[in-house]
């Protein structure tokens, strides 16, 4: 991998550690070459994904549960998920927009409009 230096070798008990150019720290995707977070929003936006997917049996097709409740879970628990850590995003206009697009597409799932 070519980062325009020669990277330091560092060893652990004498064996070398890798060198990688994208690694995830506390949840967040970390990438030295980009200062964009194009990568960290697609990332988020498949965590909450996999929220939302887990939550559709128990909370979205469920008739007894109210759309109030629904949106407060759906605020709370993918939301959450999905802006984790976005106060270090440097967003383009187009991750505004995936972002956007989830939440629609998410919000029609929920009020079962196609």
């Amino acid at each position: 991998m070519s980062f325009g230096y020669d990277a330091p070798v560092i060893t652990l008990d004498g064996t070398p550690l890798e060198v990688v150019s994208t690694f995830v720290y506390l949840g967040s995707s970390i990438s030295g070459d980009s200062i964009t977070s194009s990568d960290e929003v697609e990332c988020q936006i498949g965590k909450a994904s996999g929220v939302f997917a887990r939550l559709k049996e128990c909370v979205w097709k469920r008739r007894n549960i109210s759309l109030a409740t629904k949106m407060n879970i759906f605020n709370t628990v993918v939301v959450t998920t999905l802006v984790y850590a976005s106060e270090c995003w440097t967003l383009w206009a187009t991750d505004l927009t995936k972002l956007e697009v989830y939440q629609m597409s998410c919000l029609c799932r929920i009020l079962g409009v196609t």
